[in-house]
């Protein structure tokens, strides 16, 4: 396991983790995203940025090449090291901001709900230019600001959230292709973190139930109660990621192919610590 530079720290959010705590909608969209991302992985030399446990990775790593998983977390690494290992998978720790890793090592590139705990965003995006092969791809995803957090972001370790127009303007100094994509979110449990009660609920959650057991178990009492859903039926399907309709969809997927010459376009920084 590679001993990279930790740059920065946030607090475990429950995202990173298919925990037993953790949300089965929170689980199969994380799932969902990394399905879409399986094509652009297959039968290259693939890096995971923010991989947390693995679980996801482990959905598409045998689509690659290679498979690398890569977190700030050594300690998590390494409880899981068996079962990344396991799945085809080399744990690495380091830092999204300086990754340890030789220009153009990869093929593919994914970063699912990392940009938006970062401080410095367009570091993240030299970085991961740098270690992308000529004409490789990046899969990116964040919460679509305007949907997911419309009265103002209520996580307190989302750095910062972004709109399409955003997310597009902070990827193009590096990525001269782009496609925009969205994440649905179609069963009411995952629609409710839309919610503006969620400003009011997470500090709370924070507090009393920083694992989120008993709130999990209340909130599906309440689904099923209110609307008869079920919320540990949902599947990857009920997540799908669309074309179309960006900018009324929670989560944002951007899909980014690197120049082909090797070299960032005027306005991206250099693109080699």
């Amino acid at each position: 396991m590679h001993g990279g530079r930790i740059g920065w720290r946030r607090r475990d959010s429950g995202e990173r983790s298919f925990a037993a705590t953790a949300r089965p909608a929170v689980v199969n969209a994380a799932r969902a995203r990394y399905l879409f991302a399986r094509p652009f992985c297959a039968g290259g030399d693939l890096l995971d940025i923010g991989c947390g446990p693995g679980d996801g990775l482990a959905l598409v790593s045998g689509a690659a090449r290679r498979a690398v998983g890569l977190d700030y977390s050594a300690d998590t690494l390494v409880a899981c090291a068996p079962a990344l290992e396991a799945a085809g998978i080399r744990p690495v720790a380091g830092d999204a901001l300086a990754l340890p890793f030789l220009d153009h090592s990869f093929d593919a590139v994914t970063a699912f709900e990392v940009i938006e705990h970062l401080p410095d965003p367009a570091r993240f995006l030299s970085e991961t230019f740098r270690v992308l092969a000529p004409g490789g791809v990046a899969v990116i995803s964040t919460p679509n600001r305007p949907v997911y957090s419309p009265r103002g972001t209520w996580l307190d370790y989302h750095l910062r959230e972004y709109d399409a127009g955003e997310l597009r303007a902070l990827l193009e100094p590096f990525f001269p292709e782009i496609s925009l994509f969205g994440q649905e979110h179609r069963t009411r449990d995952a629609q409710l973190d839309c919610s503006p009660l969620n400003r009011y609920l997470y500090p709370l959650k924070r507090r009393l139930d920083p694992r989120g057991v008993l709130l999990n178990r209340l909130r599906a009492a309440y689904v099923y109660l209110r609307w008869g859903e079920r919320p540990g039926d949902c599947t990857p399907g009920d997540f799908p990621v669309l074309e179309g309709g960006v900018d009324r969809r929670p989560i944002l997927v951007a899909v980014c192919v690197a120049e082909r010459n090797d070299r960032p376009r005027e306005g991206g920084g250099d693109a080699r610590r």
